[in-house]
C-alpha cells in the first residue's frame, strides 16, 4: 500500500493528483479512467480541504491488475458524504438545490465507494476499474 499525507489545502491537489494517477497507470487503467480518477479525488480533496476542518489528509492506494483501490482519509469533523439524497436530475436547474451532484458523479465513476468514521478520522475508499 502506498501513503502520501498532505496539509488539507486545495494546494495539495496537484501532488495528490500525481501520487494517485501513479497508482492508476501501475494499475493499467486506460486514460479515460484515469481522468475519471481525476475528477473522483478532486471533489472528494476539494471537499475535505473546504469544509472539514481537517489538518491533514492522508491518501492511499493498492493496486492490482486493472484496479486501483484508493481510500482519502482526514481527521475533520466527522461527516458521511454517502447520506446526501440522489439529485432531482429531472428538476429545471433554477429548482435544484446548490450541491449534491459531485458525490453523485462519484457515485457512477467508482465501482465500488464506502465511508468509515474510525478514531476521529474520515475515511473514503473507492474503486476504479475492473
Amino acid at each position: 500500500m502506498e501513503l502520501l499525507r498532505l496539509a488539507a489545502e486545495e494546494g495539495g491537489l496537484a501532488r495528490a493528483t500525481a501520487f494517485l494517477r501513479t497508482g492508476g497507470a501501475a494499475a493499467g487503467l486506460a486514460e479515460g479512467r484515469l481522468g475519471e480518477l481525476d475528477l473522483v479525488l478532486e471533489e472528494l480533496f476539494v471537499n475535505v480541504a473546504r469544509y472539514s476542518g481537517a489538518g491533514a489528509v492522508e491518501i492511499r492506494y493498492t493496486v492490482g491488475p486493472g484496479v486501483l483501490e484508493a481510500e482519502i482519509a482526514d481527521d475533520g469533523q466527522a461527516f458521511d458524504p454517502l447520506t446526501r439524497a440522489e439529485p432531482e436530475l429531472d428538476l429545471p436547474l433554477e429548482k435544484r438545490p446548490v450541491g449534491g451532484l459531485g458525490i453523485f458523479l462519484v457515485r457512477q465513476m467508482t465501482r465500488t465507494l464506502t465511508y468509515e468514521r474510525d478514531a476521529e478520522w474520515n475515511r473514503v475508499r473507492f474503486t476504479i476499474g475492473g
